[in-house]
């Protein structure tokens, strides 16, 4: 240490801007690895909610086609009994 209390209250200054350059660096990597784990756990959500929309999707569409047989058998039955009543 130097014996110049202005030289002194420069090293003291210093010692603390390191200190909070420390602790500041640590907070950075805290803040970083909480982002990251922000990402992942977004990441997971959105292709977990993209997964239920296919299925649902794909339930509605299944659905859909099912309906459409079952109004199409009803069309031939409808159908052959207009042409059976026309005889």
């Amino acid at each position: 240490m130097f014996s110049d209390p202005t030289l002194v209250r420069y090293e003291r200054e210093i010692e603390g801007l390191r200190r909070d350059q420390h602790q500041n660096e640590e907070e950075l990597r805290r803040l970083q690895t909480d982002y990251q784990a922000d990402v992942r756990r977004l990441e997971d959500e959105f292709s977990r909610k993209s997964k239920d929309l296919d299925n649902k999707r794909t339930h509605i569409l299944h659905q859909i086609s099912n309906k459409e047989t079952e109004l199409s058998r009803h069309r031939d039955r409808l159908q052959a009994d207009y042409e059976r009543d026309r005889k």
